[in-house]
């Protein structure tokens, strides 16, 4: 539909919203591929200097590609076609002509998060809904969309790596932090600083930028040489068969593309061995198992324990937790962090001291995380 992706004038610069209509989520579907392809040619056409990309859903920039459709594609040929496709779509927003600048404030996740690494510039808001990263190994695929190929090139080896092979997320302080994005603002003021941050490129007549990462730090500089890099992959793949025990393809063909790819100034070459990479774990009976495995989870998460809808949970004021080990202590650390009163009950004071004692870390952990003040 057109209305899913509108392009917005602001004067020199266009906004270009996301919000598909009748869903909850911004998702990368074969249809919104076909409308974004159409909104990157109008652009391409057009007098803008800058384009805006941002989201309408409250806690979603874009959760990434359609998994309904990627588990029934069986073949490598119909995998080929998709891929391809989205290919010439993503490296055209990359080629447009303006700046482009992607404000991300909410889950931004496998090809949203793809997409947003063909921008120019990207900035994060810092609430906890915004996490940036690439999820698909846990799918058994791997990031087809350019995200094996572009987050190494922004953000080094090491970084993209770590969210790359443990299919992680970070939030817009880590992003910021990693080279990931170019600033962490608050989520109110995302779409008012985008502008801001366009504008001043514009008056300063920077135009089109293809980051790359610059390693910093002598110990950065030498696992980003020539000498560091084997280093970097064998210890990686050292974590992922010790975390995997080898029974998962997916991470280790990420990592071989990563390593065939880093540094590789051809795109298009750099890009078709990571299609050929991604075919190769997307045919296995591995990925469509995860796939299956992840709706069922994603089911449980939905589920209540009673078929009746028109039963409404009493709200929940106190609490006791049976059992106050490493579990306990961490089941009353979630219900005292939403306001519930806990009390923790076991045999001896010991056991209590060890329920107190995870609760302790695990917060220490979200104010860490967070910059809570305790």
């Amino acid at each position: 539909s057109q209305e899913s992706l509108r392009i917005v004038p602001k004067g020199e610069i266009a906004l270009l919203e996301w919000d598909l209509v009748g869903e909850k989520v911004n998702k990368l579907s074969t249809p919104v591929m076909a409308r974004l392809k159409e909104v990157v040619e109008e652009l391409g056409r057009s007098n803008y200097k800058a384009v805006i990309l941002v989201s309408r859903k409250s806690k979603i920039f874009i959760a990434g590609a359609d998994i309904d459709e990627i588990k029934k594609i069986n073949s490598r040929e119909e995998f080929k076609r998709v891929l391809d496709q989205a290919h010439s779509i993503l490296n055209a927003l990359e080629d447009l002509p303006m700046i482009t600048v992607a404000a991300i404030h909410g889950a931004c996740l496998g090809g949203g998060c793809e997409l947003v690494l063909t921008c120019d510039y990207r900035i994060a808001s810092d609430a906890p809904e915004t996490k940036i990263g690439l999820p698909e190994v846990k799918l058994g695929i791997i990031p087809g969309f350019g995200g094996c190929v572009r987050l190494p090139r922004v953000v080094g080896l090491p970084a993209s790596l770590d969210i790359i092979l443990a299919g992680k997320a970070v939030d817009g302080r880590k992003a910021e932090k990693i080279g990931l994005v170019d600033a962490c603002v608050p989520a109110a003021q995302i779409e008012e600083r985008a502008l801001k941050f366009a504008r001043e490129k514009i008056a300063a007549g920077q135009g089109k930028r293809r980051k790359t990462y610059q390693a910093k730090g002598a110990m950065n500089s030498f696992m980003d040489s020539f000498i560091g890099r084997p280093v970097v992959f064998s210890q990686a793949k050292k974590t992922v068969l010790k975390e995997s025990k080898g029974f998962y393809p997916a991470p280790l063909k990420a990592l071989e593309v990563v390593g065939k790819t880093y540094g590789m100034s051809n795109r298009e070459r750099a890009l078709a061995i990571e299609a050929e990479g991604f075919m190769e774990v997307a045919t296995t009976p591995i990925s469509k198992n995860l796939i299956d495995l992840f709706y069922m989870m994603e089911a449980v998460k939905k589920q209540t324990g009673i078929d009746d809808k028109d039963v409404k949970p009493l709200k929940v004021d106190h609490m006791a937790v049976l059992g106050a080990g490493t579990m306990g202590g961490g089941i009353a650390q979630v219900a005292a962090d939403k306001g519930i009163n806990v009390r923790m009950k076991d045999i001896n004071n010991d056991a209590l001291a060890l329920g107190f004692r995870h609760a302790s870390e695990i917060f220490g952990k979200m104010v860490k995380r967070k910059r809570l003040t305790p």
